[in-house]
């Protein structure tokens, strides 16, 4: 079960395991986008359709549960889906979702946007038993990496969604080989209760703080530029236009545009930015 591109590499490593078969994919609905309101499918289902797996898109929560009840699963991984799954399936299928963080911080919609926004030197992917909560559930595995200096969220996005298949291969093999005896299956599944201190939630994100505005801080405008690079951008507004800053340094307390993308125009160096309006510093 999963959505967004996020999901993608993990799909792909569940359907290349051995042992296991991908008996169908639930992703959200197609959505219409564009001048011409052209439907388009979710990365998720746009991979499934490559891999001929019957795919399953719920409008509402009890349709939800009749199809997952008709597949029987033995086991449903949630990447990214969108959905928080009812109490009816969790407690009766083994669930296991990957989240991109390490919780209990950064419950919620958009954990890497959250963990580049606050600079983090840390993030990394939990794989936890799920439950009828948000993010909640007991802890089997946490992977630990670092954010370089020079991460956005695009680098970010791509090597934990990489690492998420890792982490989610590595569980289906203690799976298949943890069965004997079975307590210790019963113990490895259970996990362990999340710590109750340092939880912390995050939204899905807002457009209004995509902007810097000059009332933002240094780290805070430093945190958009690489939360918001290289889409949606965060944009000052210069002549009554957005201009997106995708790549920006500090140099001696204040940040030094390196790419920018005009309102209207293609992605361009700030120096040729600068050269094309006469030296003229943007307000960063």
């Amino acid at each position: 079960m999963g959505t967004p591109n996020f999901s993608v590499p993990s799909l792909d490593a569940l359907f290349e395991a051995s042992g296991f078969e991908v008996v169908g994919v639930f992703t959200r609905l197609d959505s219409a986008k564009g001048r011409g309101r052209r439907v388009s499918f979710s990365p998720v289902k746009s991979r499934a359709v490559e891999l001929k797996i019957p795919v399953f898109q719920p409008i509402s929560k009890e349709s939800l549960v009749a199809q997952v009840q008709e597949l029987n699963p033995t086991l449903i991984v949630v990447i990214a889906y969108g959905v928080i799954l009812p109490k009816c399936l969790t407690d009766t299928i083994l669930c296991v979702n990957l989240h991109a963080s390490l919780l209990p911080k950064y419950r919620g919609a958009s954990p890497i946007h959250a963990a580049l926004l606050a600079n983090d030197t840390e993030s990394g992917v939990t794989l936890i038993r799920m439950n009828e909560l948000m993010d909640e559930g007991n802890e089997i595995d946490k992977v630990h990496i670092s954010i370089k200096a020079d991460d956005d969220f695009g680098t970010l996005h791509d090597e934990l969604a990489g690492l998420s298949a890792t982490v989610l291969i590595t569980f289906l093999c203690k799976l298949l080989g943890v069965d004997d005896p079975p307590e210790r299956t019963d113990l490895y599944l259970k996990g362990t209760l999340q710590n109750s201190e340092g939880v912390s939630y995050c939204k899905k994100l807002d457009k209004a703080t995509f902007e810097l505005k000059s009332t933002d801080s240094l780290e805070e405008k430093l945190g958009k530029i690489k939360a918001f690079s290289p889409v949606p951008g965060a944009y000052v507004v210069w002549k009554e236009k957005r201009v997106k800053i995708i790549k920006a340094e500090v140099v001696e307390g204040k940040i030094i545009p390196l790419l920018v993308k005009p309102e209207g125009k293609k992605l361009m160096t700030y120096h040729d930015f600068c050269l094309g309006h006469k030296g003229e510093d943007l307000p960063c």
